[in-house]
């Protein structure tokens, strides 16, 4: 699918919504990602998957992690499209927030093994992206990449894949973002505007 499809499908299913939102980072943004949002129609989530897939066909992946929570139905989709468009069989996994104390007990669900691809909504700072990679690496697996939705530009890629060994894969940028909105109304054109200024904070 193209960049424009994909944001298209991220504005419809508000997935992408504008405004002011606070940040996990602590930031003030004029808009806000939650992929949890295309759960409201499987379609929506099933078309993202199905692109993220496409786009690692040529990698080999032994192991999809879906950080909990939103993470987690994205990457089981992603694993299955991958395994059908490749004829491999990856396994899926994702993490607890709180470790169970009972049962089959620990963090994890799933078996993490061998070269591990994170699946998330969005690259803002990394801080969430680390914590994901210890968390792999803490289980035996190997973090090979983090392939999310949307990244938001406002920390450098090259610095965190030097940092941390890991690369990072979106299928769309906020520049992208910027792009579509552009071609729309008047007040989506606004909203370019106004996130063009905020990506002011990070380059000026």
């Amino acid at each position: 699918m193209e960049k424009q499809g994909i944001i298209k499908i991220l504005v419809d299913s508000e997935a992408v919504r504008f405004g002011k939102f606070k940040l996990k980072s602590g930031r003030e943004a004029p808009y806000f990602v939650d992929i949890g949002e295309l759960l409201k129609r499987v379609t929506y989530l099933d078309a993202i998957a199905h692109s993220i897939a496409d786009k690692l066909r040529g990698i080999k992946v032994d192991c999809f992690f879906g950080p909990a929570y939103k993470g987690i139905p994205l990457a089981t989709l992603t694993a299955m499209h991958y395994a059908a468009m490749t004829g491999d069989r990856p396994s899926v996994a994702y993490d607890r927030k709180e470790a169970k104390m009972h049962g089959e007990g620990g963090v994890c669900i799933g078996h993490v093994h061998g070269d591990v691809m994170i699946v998330d909504d969005v690259f803002t700072t990394g801080g969430t992206k680390k914590e994901a990679i210890e968390i792999v690496r803490s289980l035996g697996g190997n973090p090979i990449g983090i392939f999310v939705c949307l990244d938001r530009c406002e920390a450098s890629k090259e610095e965190f894949e030097k940092g941390t060994g890991v690369k990072v894969y979106s299928l769309v940028d906020v520049y992208d973002l910027i792009d579509y909105l552009k071609e729309r109304s008047d007040e989506d054109k606004a909203k370019a505007k106004e996130i063009e200024e905020y990506l002011k904070n990070f380059y000026d």
